[in-house]
């Protein structure tokens, strides 16, 4: 079962897209907080669902804090 991270500052988007993944057998953390996010953490999920507008760390700025620790595949 594919395990994902999603990040959004949102809680009703979060239980949306959590909902619709594990309906399709996904297993589905979340988190609301991108400084609350470990990078190190990261390597055992197989996909991050990053929002790119939130307050404080945006999800670009994740998305490279993450990629200073390891390096993965990405899109935008």
């Amino acid at each position: 079962m594919p395990k994902l991270l999603v990040v959004d500052d949102d809680p009703d988007m979060l239980d949306l897209v959590r909902a619709a993944l594990e309906r399709d057998g996904h297993q589905v953390d979340t988190e609301t907080d991108a400084a609350a996010v470990q990078p190190a953490r990261c390597r055992m999920y197989d996909l991050l669902l990053l929002d790119v507008m939130m307050p404080g760390e945006d999800g670009f700025s994740l998305c490279d804090r993450i990629r200073q620790r390891w390096t993965a595949p990405y899109c935008f």
